[in-house]
C-alpha cells in the first residue's frame, strides 16, 4: 500500500468517525501529525476528496451487505414458514381420502410439560372431502380447459373473450345468425 493510500484511509477514518468534520478540522488534526512531511494544503484537499469517495464506497458496501443479509434472512424465514406444493397436496389427499385426525381435547402438566390425556378423532366431512378433491383437480389440471371463442374487431386489434354459452345466449336474445 502506498503512503498516500494510507493517508487517504487515515483521513477517511477520521471523517467517518467525525461526520461533521470540516476542511479546517482535517487540516488541524492532520497538520499536527504530518508537520514533518512536505505536504501542502492542496495535497491534503486532494487526499480529503479521495477519502470522501472512499467513505461513500465504504457506506455503499455496508448498506449492500446489510441488504443482502436482510434478504437472506427473509428467504430463510420464508423457507421455514412456507408450505411447499407437495405438502399442500399431501394434506389435501389425506382430506380427500377421509383419513381421521386425532386431536387432543384435554391435557395435563407432567414434569413441567403439557401432555395430552384425552383425544378426539375427527373425520373430514363429505363437503370437506369434495372441496379437497376439487382443489386437487384444479392444482393437477385434471379439468379440461373451458372452451372459449375469440371474437372482436380486428381493425382496432382489441379482442374480447366470450364464453361460448354466453355468446349463444346473446345471439338468441338478439336473434343474430
Amino acid at each position: 500500500m502506498k503512503p498516500t493510500d494510507k493517508r487517504v484511509i487515515e483521513i477517511a477514518d477520521f471523517m467517518f468517525a467525525n461526520p461533521q468534520a470540516l476542511r479546517k478540522d482535517v487540516l488541524v488534526h492532520f497538520g499536527k501529525v504530518w508537520q514533518s512531511l512536505p505536504i501542502s494544503t492542496r495535497t491534503i484537499d486532494r487526499l480529503t476528496s479521495r477519502a470522501k469517495s472512499y467513505n461513500e464506497n465504504r457506506i455503499d458496501k455496508q448498506e449492500t451487505a446489510k441488504e443482502k443479509a436482510l434478504i437472506k434472512s427473509a428467504e430463510k424465514q420464508a423457507e421455514r414458514q412456507a408450505m411447499t406444493r407437495d405438502e399442500a397436496m399431501q394434506i389435501l389427499e389425506s382430506i380427500a381420502n377421509g383419513k381421521a385426525k386425532k386431536l387432543p381435547t384435554k391435557s395435563e402438566m407432567v414434569n413441567g410439560k403439557e401432555t395430552p390425556t384425552n383425544y378426539e378423532i375427527i373425520y373430514p366431512s363429505e363437503r370437506d372431502r369434495i372441496a379437497a378433491i376439487a382443489k386437487l383437480a384444479d392444482m393437477q389440471g385434471w379439468d379440461a380447459p373451458k372452451r372459449q371463442e375469440i371474437q372482436g374487431n380486428f381493425l382496432n386489434l382489441s379482442l374480447e373473450v366470450i364464453d361460448i354459452q354466453t355468446a349463444e345466449n346473446v345471439k338468441n336474445i338478439l336473434k343474430l345468425d
